[in-house]
């Protein structure tokens, strides 16, 4: 696992700040690349305890845009699959997996 997504685990495992977590979070985003990673990040959050679940949500749901971004970019169908797959039984996000179904069927249709 990347050291930065380690780092937020710490961060939940010790003193826990809501604040603090999304603010390393976001600052975290702006380091990583690859799609995985961001994959990886908004899964963590997703299950982070807020006290509004939709603040997790939130959260989640701008690192999966960032993943779903560098898959359209590089045409990477596969990968499009996989963040549907988690955010369905991963991530529980029905909703947002089938905005997401919906690009790469578009993406199909133009390749």
């Amino acid at each position: 696992m990347n050291e930065y997504l380690l780092e937020l685990e710490n961060i939940v495992e010790s003193n826990f700040n809501e604040d603090t977590f999304e603010d390393r979070a976001r600052e975290i985003s702006l380091l990583i690349k690859s799609c995985d990673e961001y994959i990886q990040l908004a899964a963590m959050c997703r299950w982070v305890k807020f006290q509004d679940e939709q603040r997790a949500i939130d959260l989640a749901h701008d690192f999966i845009d960032r993943a779903v971004e560098i898959c359209v970019s590089n045409k990477d169908l596969e990968k499009l699959n996989v963040i549907i797959q988690e955010l369905e039984f991963g991530m529980e996000l029905e909703e947002r997996a089938s905005e997401v179904r919906e690009i790469l069927a578009e993406l199909e249709t133009n390749s």
